[in-house]
């Protein structure tokens, strides 16, 4: 019966067993999607789809964003329909990650424990299908890939077709294309060097759907190559030097590991060693069996194009679950194949005689394999329980009935002084700005996406770029943040206020004499990762001169609730 049971969970077949993994996911993730709040990526994504035209998003939004624009197409139809954002742009996703369930449930050459273990780990369950964002795409392509790259040389289109479809999921997606493009090359190369017929090369059909690849990359790059004054992207040299460390964390914390954290981040200081070393020792671990099996090239030369681009130009956390997929695409070839097995593997357990060893080292690789589980697992529990934030926003608006009152939100700024924890507005205290990015208001955006009204919290958004409805990621200089101050002084003051904001930096002396905001309460906000939920909150303020036409808020001060106004 052991033997029978071994045998299913390694058997190559598909039948029911992969149709109620199927529908255990599907209604695993619709139940935690229900208690999932979208993300800023997810809302500015549809608000870009609904109020951008294509001209701009062809010729000015992926420059900032730094996306491929074909998430934008794809949801623009539904967007500008009127839908509402939560449920339609699930849908949407849930189509394509469906497709990909499928493929690999039932196209992969995957052993069953395999296919049916994949589904549910934390970067294809939770940031991949319970979020709702391009990388639903991304995952489809490179399964599609995947599936198609053992007779890429027999049917090169529909292996070309699939990686210009990676192209247009995401930047990372351009990168594992270009290196496994450029392996392809020159394997094309060194076939007709063999050969020693050279001209036939522009014969061959793989020759020219490699063309018109390139010609797809080289528009995006148009379409998409970041603006002079992105936000976002910019490292200076010693930051890229210090960042030289993660090449060999990437393969562990993107399959097994939780190492990096938010921001960049990290845990403690001797778990990232802990964590490079394990990197090390699991490519010291599978180079053997890759280069045995002919697929050493093109693991390494799309990782390290996607690492350096990592550490010298953009990355942030979410980008890990790009590695993840890449990896499932390097196990899929491998499996395509039949497994040469490294005689070193063969001589190395011969010599290990110590049966401890050995239960120690399956042991040790059972709970490697269990931690993306309990990622799933702990996230999940953590989407249900915790907020992530504009939500709560928008439920005190909509409770209180602000709607159509003037609220600003914080932007982004940063201070030398430590910010004083202040309960009214102005800060009395001289605080020296060092950043000041006014254009930098996320969680309008998602406010906005998820509201469906036209409300005045829209007033101080974006009024150095003609209302439009979505997040730009401008660099602003001081001269611009003199120009969007001076609309907002034409604006008027704000009747609330979400975060402390220097507003004494904005309003002139005349404006804000007699004036102060007061704190009536807090929103609390975080962001899951993994094991972790980091938290942070911002205070709520009301001008003074709204309290009386406003009794249900009361003032707080250092944890205690005022029934008189601050004097002091």
């Amino acid at each position: 019966m052991k033997e029978n049971f071994k045998a299913k969970l390694l058997s190559k077949d598909a039948g029911k067993p992969e149709w109620i993994v199927f529908a255990i996911w599907v209604v695993l993730v619709c139940i935690i999607r229900h208690f999932h709040e979208p993300w800023f990526d997810e809302t500015q994504a549809w608000q870009i789809a609904r109020f951008a035209s294509i001209k701009e998003i062809l010729t000015e939004v992926c420059h900032y964003e730094g996306h491929p624009p074909l998430w934008y197409f794809v949801l623009m139809p539904f967007a500008r329909m009127g839908l509402p954002h939560k449920i339609t742009i699930f849908c949407i996703t849930m189509v394509f990650n469906c497709v990909s369930m499928y493929l690999l449930l039932f196209r992969s050459p995957f052993p069953r424990w395999l296919k049916c273990y994949i589904p549910f780990t934390f970067f294809i369950f939770y940031l991949q299908s319970v979020h709702t964002r391009p990388y639903c795409m991304t995952g489809l392509s490179i399964f599609l890939a995947a599936m198609f790259y053992k007779e890429r040389n027999q049917k090169p289109a529909r292996y070309v077709l699939s990686l210009i479809f990676l192209c247009f999921t995401s930047a990372y997606g351009v990168l594992i294309a270009a290196g496994l493009c450029l392996v392809w090359t020159g394997e094309i190369i060194a076939e007709y060097c063999q050969k020693k017929n050279y001209r036939e090369v522009v014969k061959d059909k793989r020759f020219w759907w490699l063309w018109v690849i390139l010609i797809c990359a080289l528009l995006l790059y148009v379409c998409c190559s970041p603006a002079k004054d992105v936000f976002f992207g910019k490292f200076s040299h010693e930051n890229f030097m210090s960042r030289l460390q993660y090449f060999p964390l990437f393969i562990f914390d993107s399959t097994f590991g939780t190492i990096m954290h938010e921001d960049d981040i990290l845990n403690i200081q001797s778990m990232f060693f802990l964590g490079c070393i394990i990197g090390i020792l699991m490519w010291i671990g599978v180079i053997p069996l890759l280069r045995q099996n002919k697929k050493l090239l093109v693991t390494i030369v799309p990782y390290l194009i996607c690492t350096f681009f990592a550490v010298a130009v953009y990355f942030e956390l979410h980008n890990l679950g790009t590695f993840t997929l890449f990896f499932i695409f390097i196990l899929w070839i491998l499996f395509d194949d039949e497994i040469k097995i490294p005689k070193i593997y063969k001589d190395l357990t011969q010599k290990v005689n110590s049966s401890f060893i050995l239960k120690l080292s399956k042991t040790i690789i059972t709970m490697m394999f269990c931690m993306p589980l309990l990622y799933t697992v702990v996230s999940s529990y953590l989407e249900i329980v915790h907020p992530y934030g504009p939500q709560e926003v928008l439920d005190f608006i909509d409770k209180n009935n602000i709607e159509n009152r003037k609220i600003l939100i914080n932007w982004k700024w940063k201070s030398d002084n430590p910010m004083p924890w202040d309960e009214t507005l102005p800060i009395e205290n001289n605080t020296t700005i060092t950043i000041n990015q006014p254009l930098y208001m996320p969680l309008t955006v998602t406010i906005k996406a998820l509201s469906h009204n036209d409300n005045n919290f829209y007033s101080y958004f974006n009024t150095y770029q003609n209302q439009k409805q979505w997040q730009i990621w401008k660099y602003t200089t001081d001269e611009e943040n003199k120009k969007i101050f001076e609309q907002w002084q034409k604006i008027g003051l704000p009747d609330f206020i979400i975060g402390s904001c220097p507003i004494e930096y904005v309003f002139s002396e005349e404006q804000l004499k007699g004036i102060t905001y007061y704190w009536i309460g807090d929103y609390k906000y975080g962001k899951i990762w993994k094991l972790d939920y980091m938290e942070g909150w911002e205070h709520i303020y009301i001008r003074s001169d709204l309290l009386q036409e406003y009794p249900q808020f009361e003032i707080k001060k250092y944890g205690r609730i005022l029934t008189e106004p601050i004097t002091d």
